[in-house]
């Protein structure tokens, strides 16, 4: 979407490091603020004040946390208005009143009715109750059928773009 400079807000935890390394790693501009909120911070307030009057296109956060601390109206607040992307996580219903405008990535081929942590939940049980029935309780049977039917066992799928326009996921 043409955004040079970025600003990456994570947390402290294995979720939030995968997302934002696999960022750093495949973002072509760069990130002029690098924000690692500790895990038992619950007010973002501080680590927020370090984006007012920053040179940024845009930032991404990389976990969901960031929207349950109200981040996106803290950001408001100290007139950053610079687009927000997240991850699929912010496609929930019971967060989307909370992070109305962010964009977000979402994996194609997910019943979006569903959401898409159940989504890929549901999918992976459908998948192991073929394999389990297959293969019984023979590991390395299940392993065989997962990579032959996967790339080294997992599904590769398209990411789409997504936005919440007033609660509703809307694909850009």
């Amino acid at each position: 979407m043409g955004y040079k400079k970025v600003a990456l807000i994570s947390y402290q935890n294995d979720f939030s490091k995968i997302h934002h390394d696999t960022f750093v790693s495949n973002f072509k501009g760069s990130v002029v603020k690098d924000i690692v909120i500790t895990n038992n911070s619950t007010d973002v307030a501080p680590d927020i004040l370090k984006l007012k009057d920053s040179d940024i296109d845009a930032i991404f956060s990389t976990d969901i946390a960031f929207f349950f601390a109200n981040g996106l109206d803290k950001l408001r607040r100290i007139d950053v208005t610079v687009p927000v992307f997240s991850q699929y996580a912010v496609e929930l219903p019971a967060v989307r009143s909370l992070v109305d405008g962010v964009m977000y990535s979402f994996p194609d081929g997910v019943d979006e009715n569903e959401g898409a942590v159940f989504g890929m939940a549901k999918d992976s049980a459908v998948i192991l109750s073929h394999v389990i029935e297959k293969c019984g309780e023979d590991t390395m049977c299940a392993q065989s059928v997962l990579k032959d039917q996967f790339t080294d066992g997992v599904i590769q799928r398209n990411i789409i773009l997504k936005k919440i326009q007033n609660g509703i996921p809307t694909r850009i």
